[in-house]
């Protein structure tokens, strides 16, 4: 844990520099961290960890929002919690049980806040790649049966990560490649 810690610390500062942008993120970040591995323990995810992640939030959003606007931060809240919520009622409906927790659901609201709408669909796309990815590795080295609960929380973290480093060359690589 100590390791992962340095390296986003690392990759943060690097990607924001020292700033109040920077220090919003790294807060964001380790709060991430420690509800991943709650998450993979535990199949929780605390709300009170999310409480103090709006708190890093409101360090981006009320200052000058070079990051979202506190439109861009709504409505990436709706979008990726409302996308989440709908999974899981779908979910339920076709396995006929539980398929995504709420915790899940509230999460993804709190990180479409520090997302905007735009990088909520690259998270998404990441998040369940890469949870398909790990079920399919899974299945092949028989360690997940079928119906076997996996936590997703950490797939949605490491989206929403991927997205604020990544995603905006992402969908610059996306849009080039739809316009050739």
């Amino acid at each position: 844990m100590e390791i992962l810690t340095a390296l986003v610390t690392s990759a943060t500062l690097g990607h924001f520099g020292f700033s109040l942008d920077g220090s919003a993120f790294l807060i964001f970040f380790y709060l991430l961290i420690v509800i991943a591995f709650i998450d993979l323990e535990h199949f929780i995810i605390p709300d009170s960890l999310l409480l103090l992640c709006l708190g890093a939030w409101c360090l981006l959003i009320f200052k000058d929002p070079s990051w979202l606007t506190l439109y861009e931060a709504l409505l990436g809240s709706v979008v990726f919690g409302g996308f989440l919520y709908l999974a899981g009622q779908l979910g339920k409906l076709v396995f006929k049980k539980e398929s995504l927790g709420f915790g899940d659901v509230k999460l993804g609201f709190v990180l479409g806040m520090f997302l905007g709408w735009q990088l909520v669909v690259v998270s998404l796309y990441g998040a369940f790649f890469l949870a398909a990815l790990v079920a399919a590795a899974g299945f092949i080295t028989r360690r997940v049966k079928f119906g076997q609960m996996i936590p997703f929380g950490p797939f949605l973290i490491l989206g929403c990560v991927g997205a604020v480093f990544l995603g905006e060359r992402i969908i610059e690589l996306f849009i080039l490649w739809m316009l050739t």
